[in-house]
C-alpha cells in the first residue's frame, strides 16, 4: 500500500516522519494526536481521550452532530462513532503511550487509514454551537437576570469560544438590558483566563478612551462590576472619572418642580466611587 496516496495530505504530513523512519507505533500515535487536535478544534474543547470523545459526540446535545439525530439509525451512527473514538483511545493509543509494542507496517497502515476515515466523518459533522445564536440569547428581552441563569448560559459555550462570545456581546450591548449584561459579564469573566478576560477590559478601555457618547458610558457602568474598574487602562479610567465628576458638578435639584437638571449620568457611577483615582 502506498499510504501517502490513500489518506488526506494533512494527516500524511502529521505521520510522515515516523512512518518513513519505520517507527510504526509512533506513526500510529501521531495520527491519533492529529485526530485529537482536529476534534478539539471542531468541538471547541480542551479535553483529551475518552472524555474528549464523550463531550464532542455524546449526550443529548453533542457539540458535533454527524447527522440530524432524528431517526434511530442516525442516533445509532452518532453513538457508534463516539464508541469507536473511545475504543481508539483505550485500545490503541493508551497502550502505545505507556508500553513498547511491536507494531508492523500492516498495523500502521490499517490504523492510520481508519483514523483517516474518522477524520472524514468529523469533517462532515456540524457544530451544534453558534456564536450568533448564543449572543442573541444574551441580548434578548427574555434573558433571566440571575447569577444562575448567566452561569448556565456561559457553561454551554465551548471553552475556546467564551472570549469571542464575550466580545460579541459587548459590541451588541446597546441591544441588551443593562442588568442582564452585568450578570452575563460577571459569569463569563469568572470562566476566562486572566489574559482572555483582559481582552474584554481592553475593548471597554478602547471605547472609553475615544467615545463621548453618554449612552455608551452608561451601558459600560451597567455591565461592568465595580471591582473590575482598575482592570481598565489608566487613561480610559481617568478620562471617564473626569467626565462623571463634571457631570455630577453640573447636576441641580430644582426644589420647586421636584426635578433634577443634569447629573443623571453620574448617578450610575456611585458604586464605582471607592475605586476612583480622582
Amino acid at each position: 500500500m502506498n499510504l501517502e496516496t490513500e489518506i488526506e495530505q494533512d494527516l500524511w504530513q502529521a505521520v510522515r516522519r515516523s512512518y518513513e523512519s519505520q517507527a510504526w507505533s509512533n506513526a500510529i500515535l501521531d495520527s491519533i494526536h492529529y485526530l485529537s487536535d482536529a476534534l478539539r478544534t471542531r468541538a471547541g474543547l480542551q479535553s483529551d481521550g475518552t472524555a474528549l470523545a464523550g463531550q464532542a459526540l455524546g449526550g443529548k446535545t453533542p457539540k458535533l452532530r454527524l447527522n440530524r439525530l432524528e431517526t434511530d439509525s442516525e442516533k445509532n451512527i452518532q453513538a457508534g462513532v463516539e464508541q469507536l473514538l473511545r475504543g481508539l483511545y483505550q485500545a490503541i493509543r493508551n497502550p502505545r503511550s505507556h508500553e513498547r509494542l511491536s507494531d508492523r507496517q500492516a498495523d500502521a497502515d490499517a490504523l492510520i487509514v481508519f483514523v483517516d476515515y474518522l477524520l472524514r466523518l468529523l469533517g462532515h459533522a456540524r457544530a451544534s454551537f453558534s456564536i450568533d445564536a448564543c449572543v442573541n440569547r444574551v441580548v434578548e428581552p427574555n434573558f433571566v437576570p440571575t447569577e444562575r441563569y448567566a452561569a448556565l448560559l456561559v457553561e454551554e459555550i465551548p471553552t475556546r469560544q467564551r472570549r469571542q462570545v464575550g466580545l460579541a456581546v459587548y459590541h451588541r450591548k446597546a441591544e441588551a438590558n443593562g442588568k442582564a449584561l452585568r450578570f452575563f459579564f460577571d459569569a463569563v469573566v469568572q470562566r476566562l483566563t486572566k489574559e482572555e478576560a483582559q481582552s474584554l477590559f481592553d475593548a471597554m478601555s478602547a471605547e472609553l478612551r475615544e467615545s463621548s457618547d453618554e449612552s455608551v458610558l452608561r451601558l459600560v457602568l451597567q455591565l461592568l462590576n465595580p471591582g473590575h474598574w482598575t482592570r481598565l487602562d489608566e487613561v480610559a479610567r481617568l478620562r471617564t472619572e473626569n467626565r462623571l465628576i463634571l457631570n455630577a458638578q453640573d447636576g441641580r435639584y430644582i426644589r420647586k418642580s421636584n426635578k433634577c437638571s443634569g447629573g443623571s449620568l453620574a448617578t450610575w457611577s456611585r458604586d464605582f466611587w471607592p475605586h476612583f483615582a480622582l
